[in-house]
């Protein structure tokens, strides 16, 4: 071959090439339209910085090794076959149109996200998370409460009635605390109903052929209104109205309704012989972290008061006050009284009672 380079290719190659050729290319330049047919086989090694503009036409195996630099404009419609394992450096910001349908196997995330969704999911996830949220809720949940008795006074083992949060089915809401069953009364006759005295509302415990042994206060109102009934009242249960009424709830709690605003309208025939030591009203917890609120509604403040039935008494001799709330501030156990419980307002330790006429 030739020592050096010439300037100018030949205008006619030769049709046989050289055995051997030379150690550097024949021209100074490289042509300037690609051979029309690309090599089958692609170049073990990429180039190091790839093409202003990807080819119409893809190659059809791709090369060996990824370019180290990736291109300036990605393309515009993803691959038919998405990746089997995630990238190592997820993107910054989300994608503008977030899939329809999510993964089969969700990523597991070591951390929260920054900030939560706008809107929460319409399907809400089966399991919680492992890892509770380190910020609690700006609003905290205000928990009621309910009184449950035994189903039966010879059962329970004369456990007393109690206030028992209204989200527990279990007394305590302890895993060994007794259940609080559903047994539903109605001042009229009702399928499977029956009466057990005179003084009694109808009462059941299998609605529609099913016996619930543990469950929270609402859905033992919504189940007894699905039948056309209600709770039992605190009295109606203590005085055995529903004892034995199937199910096996005797040994079991049952929660109960308050009792009603409203007097009856048609006095008892026989007073009793023996007068009352004391006024019939009564008063019950309705709701926790919660106190009157700074407005119309609150009837009074007291600063300091010795115990609950202290700040009772004040409600009881206050016109219009039918709500009070009582809660340590400022090192003394303040009372407040107030007229309408829908103005409740949120206040960590403090609690909320309600007279009952």
């Amino acid at each position: 071959p030739t020592r050096g380079v010439s300037g100018l290719p030949t205008r006619t190659p030769s049709l046989v090439p050289t055995l051997a050729p030379t150690n550097v290319p024949t021209t100074a330049l490289p042509s300037v339209n690609p051979s029309f047919p690309p090599s089958e086989a692609p170049s073990d090694s990429p180039s190091t910085p790839p093409s202003e503009t990807p080819s119409g036409i893809p190659s059809l195996r791709p090369s060996n090794a990824p370019t180290a630099t990736p291109s300036l404009k990605p393309s515009t419609l993803p691959t038919s076959t998405p990746t089997s394992a995630a990238s190592m450096r997820p993107t910054v910001l989300p994608s503008r149109s977030p899939t329809n349908v999510p993964s089969v196997s969700p990523t597991i995330s070591t951390a929260p996200s920054m900030g939560p969704t706008s809107m929460p999911s319409s399907t809400p996830s089966a399991n919680p998370s492992r890892t509770p949220s380190n910020v609690p809720s700006s609003h905290p949940t205000i928990t009621t409460f309910h009184w449950a008795a035994c189903g039966s006074t010879a059962f329970c083992s004369n456990e007393p009635a109690s206030a028992e949060n209204s989200n527990h089915n279990r007394v305590g809401g302890s895993p060994s605390g007794r259940e609080i069953a559903v047994r539903c009364c109605s001042d009229t006759l009702l399928p499977g109903f029956e009466q057990k005295d005179v003084s009694c509302p109808y009462g059941d415990s299998r609605l529609d052929g099913v016996c619930y042994d543990s469950v929270a206060f609402d859905e033992a109102e919504t189940l007894c209104a699905s039948v056309g009934a209600r709770l039992c009242t605190l009295v109606e249960v203590e005085n055995n109205c529903v004892k034995s009424t199937s199910c096996g709830h005797n040994a079991r709690f049952t929660w109960t309704s308050p009792p009603s605003k409203t007097p009856t309208t048609v006095p008892c025939a026989s007073p009793s012989i023996v007068p009352s030591a004391g006024p019939t009203g009564v008063y019950w917890p309705i709701a926790t972290n919660t106190k009157c609120p700074i407005g119309p509604d609150r009837l009074f403040k007291i600063i300091s008061v010795a115990d609950v039935d202290e700040c009772y008494n004040a409600c009881l001799a206050t016109v219009d006050c039918v709500v009070f709330s009582v809660g340590e501030y400022g090192g003394y156990l303040n009372c407040m009284g107030c007229k309408n419980p829908a103005t409740m307002t949120y206040q960590c330790g403090f609690t909320a009672y309600e007279l009952i006429p």
